[in-house]
């Protein structure tokens, strides 16, 4: 059932980001219009790629990404595992969106900027 509500939950998202590029907003808009100019990515699954990618023709810069997994992951991108020494970004924008508060609580004492969720991004472009 959980696994259920996390698709579900990851569908809504992904539909909401589609009428908002057909809708002219742009990704990047948030993070400027922020100041959040050198971002890392937390989840490089197909989520983290696809942000990555969106953001790849903006002056947004992605410096890194931060994955449990960091060792199996195969990305365009350094990839780096929670606990690793994190370089200094303007925000941390966390794509895994079923484990938000979690990851948060890991990184909030790891890091000095904003931990802010995809879900977030999208829904204030």
């Amino acid at each position: 059932e959980k696994k259920h509500h996390k698709d579900a939950a990851i569908i809504k998202m992904l539909t909401i980001w589609v009428q908002q590029k057909q809708n002219g907003r742009l990704t990047e808009r948030f993070f400027e219009r922020n100041n959040y100019h050198k971002i890392a990515i937390y989840g490089m699954n197909d989520i983290g790629e696809r942000l990555l990618d969106d953001l790849k023709n903006s002056q947004i810069e992605v410096k890194y990404a931060i994955d449990r997994n960091a060792d199996n992951i195969m990305s365009k991108l350094k990839v780096v595992f929670p606990d690793s020494e994190l370089e200094e970004v303007d925000a941390v924008v966390v794509t895994a969106i079923g484990y938000f508060d979690e990851i948060r609580e890991t990184l909030y004492q790891r890091v000095k900027c904003p931990i802010v969720a995809l879900n977030d991004v999208l829904g204030n472009l």
